[in-house]
């Protein structure tokens, strides 16, 4: 790329010459055939998990929901009145590791709730 972040384009006329395409053909061929093969096989190999909602029971109602995984981070939302569980996608330790920090994306509610909710808001199982 060049400093104008414009693409930089190689016309390499020497690649459509027709000789050398046709004593190759077979090979290109075959090559790029297995080269699709190979992706198609490692891709079905991948696996993984589900994308499950995980439910999060709350202490209490009116939780703030932070932007970041630390309590001196901006509040972002709270959740609503009368609202005990929410949707979370996973658990991390929080960025001065005080405590661990819930990641809630829950869109079922209006407005959606998303950001991190501190883990002494949060039922113990």
């Amino acid at each position: 790329m060049t400093r104008e972040k414009e693409w930089i384009i190689k016309h390499d006329f020497e690649k459509l010459d027709t000789d050398v395409l046709k004593d190759n053909i077979e090979y290109i061929f075959n090559a790029t055939v297995d080269i699709i093969l190979s992706i198609h096989t490692k891709k079905g190999a991948v696996r993984t998990s589900s994308h499950q909602k995980y439910c999060l029971n709350l202490k209490q109602e009116e939780v703030p929901i932070y932007e970041k995984a630390d309590i001196t981070s901006k509040i972002v939302a709270t959740t609503p009145k009368g609202l005990m569980k929410v949707d979370c996608d996973y658990v991390i330790m929080g960025l001065e590791g005080d405590a661990f920090y819930w990641r809630v994306s829950d869109f079922k509610n209006e407005p959606p709730l998303y950001g991190f909710i501190h883990g002494d808001f949060v039922e113990k199982e």
